[in-house]
């Protein structure tokens, strides 16, 4: 997709016995006009400018992501930019945010204090809607807040702005890091029942499987679920990552032996470039993870908190932080040591180890 230039109005200036302004659209069409006088031609610039200012916020979020989308971003990051955005400039709901000219620091404050409640309207059938409001989370507000200052920053840049109005902002509190992991003979229960489900050929079967990839390879749970089937190579022992979040993620993954049948079992009577998974997403994989939970009753772990008691354990018996980041498809031991690794972990293994203790002696 091309990306869209910015709209500017340049002038006047003189011409001759007159004076020109020229206006830029988007589009890299230009256009010319003169006038008489240089009050006339500085009236007419004022004009021009006070429309390109009178853009709604909502038409300006639509150029960004457009123009994000012409960075090559991922559809799923260009969606989450995208909805944080509007939560958090569209505080009225009228769906436009308000002129984009009337964004300056005092309502940017007033915009970003809201988002930290939401209200949630609960709907039953048979009672009357239940209206809850619930804090956000810290990490929640830290990222709308960045994702805020970008989007104002290009404003800048397009001319609709003139300074950044959520400078000077901040989020009070501390960010959670890291996600509540099961312990060693909860993660052996919880191995055997998802073993079972993942043995039918099904969507939970498939959710099912998909997490204990993510568990016994340190994958993210879509990694898995967007495969696929010639990404299963050499008789189900490996799996290629080709495209991931980020360039380190793109790996190859050594699958456990007793989970390269169930693989295999996928691929079977599909062309190369079939899905391996027939509608499996992060929503459903995650119902799936917390339905095994409840059945076997252990606490409830989500997908990432699988991939970290991976890393946990994995990094407690002795690989180095730089191979489990490897693993986890980090570029570096910072993310991982902040939100994988469990603090009480020590020190540095193999994939082995992980595998015996998760699956209670199975390679």
């Amino acid at each position: 997709m091309a990306r869209k230039r910015s709209e500017h109005v340049y002038g006047p200036e003189k011409h001759g016995a007159r004076w020109r302004i020229e206006y830029r659209d988007g589009d890299g069409g230009r256009s010319r006009e003169s006038f008489a006088t240089e009050g006339e031609a500085r009236a007419a610039v004022e004009a021009l400018r006070a429309r390109l200012q009178g853009r709604k916020v909502s038409e300006a979020i639509e150029e960004y992501v457009a123009d994000r989308t012409a960075d090559g971003l991922r559809p799923s990051t260009i969606r989450t930019i995208e909805t944080r955005l509007r939560t958090m400039l569209d505080a009225e709901g009228d769906r436009t945010g308000g002129p984009i000219a009337d964004l300056n620091a005092a309502r940017a404050r007033s915009l970003f204090d809201a988002t930290a409640t939401r209200t949630i309207v609960m709907a039953w059938r048979r009672k009357e809607p239940e209206t809850r409001t619930t804090p956000r989370s810290v990490d929640y507000r830290i990222g709308v807040l960045a994702y805020s200052r970008s989007f104002a920053a290009w404003c800048i840049k397009r001319g609709y702005l003139r300074r950044n109005p959520f400078d000077g902002l901040a989020v009070k509190g501390r960010r959670k890091r890291g996600k509540p992991q099961l312990r060693a003979t909860e993660a052996q229960r919880w191995t055997a029942a998802a073993l079972e489900l993942a043995a039918t050929v099904s969507r939970r079967g498939d959710s099912a499987l998909c997490a204990l990839i993510a568990l016994t390879c340190a994958t993210r749970a879509t990694e898995p679920a967007l495969r696929q089937c010639r990404d299963v190579d050499e008789d189900g022992a490996v799996l290629w990552i080709p495209d991931s979040k980020t360039e380190a993620g793109k790996r190859r993954l050594v699958v456990p032996e007793f989970l390269r049948p169930l693989l295999l079992a996928r691929t079977k009577a599909r062309a190369a470039t079939s899905p391996l998974f027939d509608r499996c997403d992060a929503p459903y994989i995650l119902r799936v993870v917390y339905d095994i939970c409840d059945a076997e009753g252990v606490p409830r772990a989500t997908t990432q908190s699988m991939r970290g008691l991976h890393s946990s354990l994995a990094h407690a018996a002795g690989a180095t932080a730089e191979l489990v980041a490897a693993q986890l498809g980090h570029a570096g031991t910072g993310v991982t040591f902040g939100h994988y690794i469990a603090p009480a972990a020590a020190a540095a293994v193999k994939q082995e180890r992980v595998l015996r203790v998760i699956t209670g002696g199975r390679k």
